[in-house]
């Protein structure tokens, strides 16, 4: 289990590990947190959190959830899986987790014409948001780096602008110790005991390290006074810099970074009364003192560390989740602009291919500080901008059809969902794919480590990878394994093997598989628990011809090479329901066993290329399906395949998808597969 705390109210929270990465919903407050990696504790889409001890409430503003049955009262229903999972019953309908997916992680992505506006609303009285970095982080991993990970927390520290340097947590230990590690060198800089004068101090496990490796940031409450306290540390002499509070008894350190050289920002929350202050301030990190006086703010959720990413110069915060981007100035901690995303994109969307639910799922800044990218997503699918720092205007780059979310969260990633490249030329998203900005395709892609609960943190560098070894925590049986050795690892490019398929696919040569063919399509579907096979089979035929489009080929019949897929469905998870009832200190989620159980649907597919003339399998895929949320309107079986059958019809116009298979047995197969140490 993961135990973590809300950002927000501080109401604890245990989860399992499989839902490490996952952004959920305070039960207590609302606001939105994102789970740490199994192990640590920290900030977190869903409800299906297992509060530890009842949070502090808001008497105003934090409305209960209700649903209404035929009768008239004021009850919801759930079911609570025993060992597998849990179903929900609200307003809207029922919620199901079930056990684990099998399938592997894969998404596919096509490219489209740029296009770009600036829209006269958006850039009317725009000014430069350029910050390029103080330093430069030009940086190659060292070729023979190997951190032993044993005994160490692998939810690494980084610093908020790319950057050599890591942070490595001990585990288990109550004053947090920290190796700081430069990975263009592979050596370790020093380890710190990370204790702030005075006794009976609770550290909070959230530690921050500067981009210049330089300086750790920590911060502990008193519990005796309740006075919550922060210090900076100087990584070669392991020493105090400063320390100062944070503000007066029951003040909280909610969030905290680092932002240029010299200065951080704090963000705390206390309570006065009934109602909790929400304030942001400026500190000198060298002195311990205050900058800029505490100011309040209502946007709070701004300044949640998933919210919000900060400019490599460390000038900027831009804040926002959704459709409106908040920029602040970190040197006044005062909002200086608010950007309207739907507008923007609308304009520079001619194929109409954004809808008004369009949000922020992920953005990230260019190393150089110059350009800002959105990983966004709608109704249709997953879209990637790109927006001009200097003037607002913003471009389209690459649009996926299908849900890549799906494709990529079972396992979930540990690390960032969108991360630039240290040239500019790319982006590795969900850390699993690699899209070239310049080709606007993917054109590699990492191999997932089977039996992992959650997938490793991957770095990208110069030239490599650094991501650990031995990261899975079962074996294929499904049983734990306890003699673990991970190590922090570099894993090279091969950009030569890369460039080389490229340039066969850029000039057509001889190939199964290439540019623009024509292909036939077979789907054969097997058995089905609801439903009719014919049905089944139209709708798969649509969804795959509509993936194959992306990647540029056209479907017709009689062709040689061939994309199979073979369908079927059989029982899956068992639930066991449950209503809703009032919370309560012994029972704060409200649930009670009724013992009524519904059984879902699981689904098994394969996808091959297949070459006619030969019968030769150029590439299959299998994949697994045993859901473990669904969102239902009735609490039926019939309901719950039926949900599945939707889910798993957007996963796959997301599938990863070989484009070029060459006939040449010296070139790779696009996108060009690298495999991870396990």
């Amino acid at each position: 289990m993961i135990q973590f705390d809300c950002e927000t109210c501080f109401q604890e929270y245990k989860v399992r590990d499989d839902r490490a990465g996952q952004t959920l919903k305070c039960k207590s407050c609302g606001s939105k947190m994102r789970v740490p990696a199994s192990g640590d504790e920290g900030d977190f889409d869903d409800e299906y959190i297992e509060p530890v001890r009842p949070g502090r409430k808001k008497k105003s503003g934090s409305a209960k959830q209700k649903s209404k049955s035929k009768g008239g009262s004021n009850t919801a229903v759930f079911a609570i899986a025993a060992g597998v999972g849990l179903l929900v019953l609200s307003g809207l309908g029922f919620l199901l987790l079930g056990g684990k997916d099998a399938g592997q992680n894969s998404v596919a992505g096509n490219g489209g014409a740029e296009n770009s506006a600036t829209g006269g609303e958006a850039s009317a009285g725009w000014f430069s948001l350029v910050d390029p970095p103080r330093v430069s982080t030009d940086w190659t991993a060292d070729p023979a780096l190997s951190i032993d990970l044993k005994e160490r927390d692998d939810n690494f520290i980084t610093p908020n602008a790319h950057s050599p340097y890591i942070g490595i947590k001990a585990a288990a230990k109550s004053i947090p110790s920290i190796s700081v590690w430069n990975l263009a060198t592979g050596e370790e800089i020093n380890t710190l005991s990370l204790e702030l004068p005075g006794e009976n101090n609770y550290y909070n496990p959230k530690v921050k390290l500067s981009s210049d490796g330089k300086t750790l940031l920590a911060t502990a409450r008193n519990a005796k006074t309740k006075i919550s306290k922060l210090a900076s540390f100087d990584v070669s002499s392991g020493k105090v810099i400063a320390t100062w509070e944070a503000g007066p008894a029951e003040t909280n350190v909610s969030t905290y970074e680092f932002c240029g050289p010299s200065k951080v920002f704090i963000k705390t929350l206390r309570k006065e009364n009934t109602t909790f202050i929400h304030e942001i301030s400026l500190w000198d990190l060298q002195s311990g003192k205050q900058i800029k006086d505490a100011l309040a703010t209502s946007n709070h959720n701004d300044f949640n560390s998933f919210a919000y990413r900060i400019s490599p110069g460390g000038k900027y915060l831009i804040a926002g989740m959704f459709r409106t981007l908040s920029v602040y100035d970190l040197s006044s901690l005062e909002l200086v602009k608010k950007i309207e995303l739907l507008k923007l994109v609308k304009a520079a969307d001619p194929g109409n291919i954004v809808s008004d639910s369009l949000s922020v799922i992920e953005k990230a800044f260019s190393d150089d500080g110059t350009e800002l990218a959105l990983w966004m997503k709608d109704s249709n699918g997953t879209s990637l901008w790109i927006m001009n720092l200097k003037d607002g205007s913003v471009s389209n780059l690459l649009y996926f059809p299908g849900d890549l979310y799906k494709a990529f969260s079972n396992p979930g990633y540990s690390g960032d969902t969108l991360a630039w490249s240290p040239d500019g030329e790319g982006w590795l998203i969900h850390g699993a794919i690699f899209v070239d900005r310049k080709r606007k395709q993917v054109t590699w892609a990492l191999k997932p480590v089977p039996n992992v609960f959650s997938r490793a943190q991957v770095f990208l560098t110069g030239d490599s990878l650094v991501t650990q070894t031995d990261s899975a925590m079962e074996d294929a049986k499904g049983n734990t394994l306890y003699d673990r050795k991970p190590f922090l690892v570099t894993v090279p490019l091969p950009r030569e093997e890369i460039q080389q398929s490229l340039a066969a696919y850029d000039s057509k040569s001889e190939a199964y598989l290439g540019v623009g063919q024509q292909v036939s399509l077979e789907v054969n579907v097997g058995e089905i628990k609801f439903g009719k096979p014919d049905e089944v089979k139209s709708i798969l035929s649509d969804v795959i011809t509509q993936r194959l489009k992306t990647e540029g080929f056209e479907v017709a019949a009689d062709q040689p090479i061939v994309f199979k897929i073979e369908y079927q469905e059989q029982a899956g998870n068992t639930l066991q329901l449950a209503k809703n009832v009032k919370p309560s200190v012994q029972n704060p989620l409200g649930r009670v066993a009724t013992g009524q159980t519904l059984e879902t649907t699981a689904a098994l597919f394969e996808l091959s290329w297949i070459d006619q003339e030969s019968q030769k399998n150029l590439w299959s895929k299998k994949v697994a399906i045993n859901p473990r949320v669904l969102f239902l309107r009735e609490a039926t079986a019939e309901g719950a395949r039926t949900e599945m059958f939707e889910n798993l019809q957007g996963r796959l116009r997301a599938e990863l998808i070989p484009y070029f298979i060459p006939k040449d047995d010296k070139l790779k197969m696009l996108p060009f597969e690298i495999e991870l140490p396990d």
